[in-house]
């Protein structure tokens, strides 16, 4: 049996639309768990009327505690074999499960991963492939088309024996990920397209600076000496995730944070070529090093300094056809 985990809070915009896309999978054997953390709005009522309507739906109440929080409960109340993890404002098609299931089946995978779609947005297709935990990790750390995200994924319900998300941090999906994906024996990767990941501007790294978000550097500090320790070959694809973070970092910082700042700069001018020279980083992490290598500032400004020089453009193309008219 699949056990289907559903994080909610104050979701009621999405909410029916969710359980109904969950309803319509192609699966037999499926529990769904509507985990509401503490929603104000309407979300508890309507989860406890989907539960009236379909057996297979159990819904459990809690204090607000963030997604981890809820995710954690409903790991320790999941009686499936297997474990898939749904935002509450994300799209499935009704293969999602069926497709993720009968990967596992052909290939006995811990863990199944599938392609991502961002709406809006890019769709994340990776190399489909059955290999080992480690070249999985390389795949992650690199971003190679496959992320950090506990979505879009089946699991086999023991890798979470003895191991939850950690609660009250920012980067809860990326902390795990290492502890999590290391467990697994055999991972299988298909690029079929059976997740549509809602991108919101009411999302964490969307409401800018946070300093919780230097959560995500001691991360990536604790993941080096984890892997210099357990596994040395992926140093470079540690390294690079770490540059991409604390690139992504130095951009949000607001006034001040002069220490960080000037690590961050370290930290990129140390690792700068080593990535450059990396076949296997990709070129979006390549354009963002060279960038910041060069100057931080025109890294952070790129975004109003492109507008600028498009403004300018128009302005002057707008000057030449006034100048033909007259």
């Amino acid at each position: 049996m699949v056990s289907v985990i559903v994080p909610i809070y104050n979701a009621e915009r999405f909410l029916n639309d969710c359980v109904t896309m969950i309803l319509a999978q192609n699966v037999d054997n499926m529990e769904i768990l509507l985990v509401d953390d503490g929603s104000t709005d309407a979300s508890g009522p309507m989860c406890e009327d989907w539960a009236r309507r379909d057996r297979r739906i159990r819904v459990f109440h809690k204090s607000n505690g963030g997604a981890s929080s809820a995710r954690n409960l409903g790991i320790e109340r999941a009686r499936g074999d297997f474990i898939l993890f749904v935002d509450a404002d994300d799209i499935i098609p009704t293969e999602h499960i069926s497709t993720l299931l009968e990967v596992q089946e052909l290939t006995g995978a811990d863990l199944v991963s599938a392609s991502v779609t961002y709406v809006p947005g890019p769709i994340i297709r990776p190399p489909p492939c059955v290999c080992d935990n480690w070249h999985f990790i390389e795949l992650v750390l690199y971003r190679d088309g496959v992320g950090d995200y506990p979505v879009s994924k089946l699991y086999r319900r023991n890798l979470f024996n003895g191991l939850r998300f950690v609660e009250g941090i920012t980067s809860e999906d990326f902390e795990i990920f290492y502890r999590l994906y290391r467990r697994a024996v055999r991972v299988a990767i298909t690029d079929r397209t059976t997740y549509y990941y809602r991108q919101n501007n009411a999302s964490v790294s969307n409401n800018g600076f946070s300093e919780k978000f230097f959560n995500r550097i001691e991360i990536c500090e604790r993941l080096l000496r984890d892997i210099e320790r357990e596994k040395p070959e992926l140093l470079p694809a540690a390294r690079s995730r770490a540059v991409d973070e604390a690139i992504w970092l130095y951009g949000l910082l607001p006034k001040g944070y002069v220490e960080q700042r000037e690590w961050i700069k370290n930290t990129v001018s140390i690792y700068k070529q080593q990535i450059l020279e990396n076949p296997k980083v990709t070129k979006k992490v390549k354009y963002k090093v060279r960038i910041f290598g060069f100057c931080p500032y025109l890294w952070v400004y790129r975004t109003k300094l492109k507008a600028f020089v498009i403004w300018i453009f128009c302005n002057m193309k707008n000057m030449s056809i006034g100048s033909q008219e007259v």
